[in-house]
């Protein structure tokens, strides 16, 4: 079973990979979307006025990620906000992102997708939270346990 947002058709996700401008493919969207939370609701209309920001928790080189209450479920969530733009590679570099997070639901050793939604231009993917990242993981396996994360944990 797919978690692919209802928000993203599966024809407008051609048009966009086959050279359509995903900024002017972006403006057409509403600002609502639909989430799939496990054992919580599937399939539920969502909106940005549904989500309580709770603070910035990561950023990198394409935008933002904030913890984020979704309200109707009392649910804790990891959104990444993408900021939109006009370069194209930029905008492919986008499109790999949002694909990959929403092909991935059904691996059980990543994050789970709940959704995405497009507001301003800027993509929102909510995703499940984690305890912590795995950089900072990493700086505590490594600095306080004096130890490595194993190859093939990673």
């Amino acid at each position: 079973m797919s978690c692919r947002p209802q928000l993203i058709g599966r024809s407008t996700l051609k048009q966009l990979k086959s050279g359509e401008s995903f900024v002017s493919g972006l403006k057409y969207h509403s600002c609502q979307g639909r989430l799939t939370i496990p054992n919580v609701c599937q399939d539920l209309k969502f909106s940005t006025e549904d989500l309580i920001d709770e603070g910035e928790i990561g950023r990198g080189a394409y935008g933002f990620v904030n913890r984020m209450l979704h309200r109707p479920t009392k649910t804790v969530m990891a959104v990444k906000r993408i900021r939109s733009t006009l370069n194209e590679r930029e905008q492919r570099n986008t499109l790999k992102d949002l694909d990959v997070v929403m092909n991935s639901a059904n691996c059980p050793n990543i994050v789970l997708f709940y959704g995405a939604i497009f507001t301003e231009g800027d993509c929102w993917i909510c995703m499940e939270m984690m305890a912590t990242s795995l950089d900072k993981f990493y700086k505590f396996v490594y600095n306080y346990l004096q130890s490595r994360i194993p190859e093939s944990i990673i």
